[in-house]
């Protein structure tokens, strides 16, 4: 065993130190050492008897440097040109589930997409496509919308309701989205003020210039309602919705939303819901200071 690694396996056993500001010290020095110190806190997690204390603080080291290095990837998800929905998804879903990898999570869901990939075809039109998609998705992969009042963290984070097949308004469009531009199709969320899942289908080969309609649609061939089994439905009846609920037409309520706007909906979502859960507050407070890294 090389010396530097003997010195952590020391500092690690010195984590017990009743002595605050040694403790203090030796968990600043291990918490320097990056996502590399992790495997040999492991180690020692796994070895002999622990008392619960220092188990604890064990424990608790590897989540402070999972998250710092979580809100550093994040960050640099910010600041990039690419933007990519996927991996900034990822990133905050691995909050929840920090040993998954985007490999796996893009694995999921790619055998969804080929399921999908295998039915449609280049002959269809942009509706066949759709109700083919919606066919895959909602009845042989039986996905489906949370209750109201059953949502919970687990409904919203992308990897539970791929595994579940279940998960709120919000995730399940998410999901709906990801997987349509995967396959090359121009289907983009759009957040809604009333919480509905809206996708906008874009007008991608200017057929609604051929019928004097470019103007009224916004460049919106249709809109996709993935609360109702991927429902296709026109501007007018997404007005005629927002107008019941008395809500004041926006722009921004019939274009899609920017990557960054859906990741702080996706945050905001998943703060709400462990408002309802024990021992949330924490996780509250981790998750706020995510959205906090868009405000920087």
């Amino acid at each position: 065993m090389r010396r530097d690694n003997i010195s952590l396996f020391a500092l690690i056993e010195l984590m017990d130190d009743p002595d605050t500001r040694v403790y203090a010290q030796i968990r600043n020095e291990l918490l320097s050492q990056g996502t590399s110190i992790i495997p040999y806190i492991e180690a020692s997690l796994h070895e002999g008897v622990i008392d619960p204390e220092h188990y604890e603080r064990l424990s608790e080291i590897i989540r402070d440097v999972q998250f710092k290095e979580l809100k550093t990837e994040l960050s640099d998800w910010i600041i990039s040109s690419e933007k990519d929905l996927l991996q900034g998804i990822y990133l905050i879903t691995k909050y929840q589930f920090p040993e998954l990898s985007f490999e796996t999570l893009k694995q999921k869901l790619w055998e969804i997409r080929k399921d999908i990939w295998l039915e449609i075809n280049t002959q269809q039109t942009a509706f066949e496509t759709i109700k083919t998609f919606n066919r895959v998705f909602f009845h042989h992969h039986d996905f489906r919308k949370s209750l109201p009042d059953e949502v919970t963290p687990f409904d919203i984070y992308i990897h539970s309701v791929i595994e579940t097949g279940e998960g709120d308004s919000f995730s399940l469009g998410l999901v709906y989205s990801i997987l349509a531009q995967s396959l090359d199709l121009p289907v983009f969320k759009i957040i809604q003020p009333n919480g509905n899942s809206i996708l906008a289908y874009l007008d991608e080969n200017q057929t609604l210039s051929h019928l004097n309609l470019t103007k009224e649609c916004n460049g919106i061939l249709f809109y996709i309602n993935t609360d109702n089994l991927g429902s296709i439905i026109d501007s007018l009846s997404l007005q005629d919705q927002l107008n019941k609920l008395g809500l004041n037409s926006r722009k921004s309520f019939f274009e899609p939303s920017s990557n960054s706007a859906i990741l702080k909906a996706y945050l905001r979502k998943i703060i709400d819901a462990c408002r309802n859960t024990p021992n949330g507050a924490d996780k509250i407070l981790d998750l706020q200071e995510m959205l906090q890294l868009f405000e920087a």
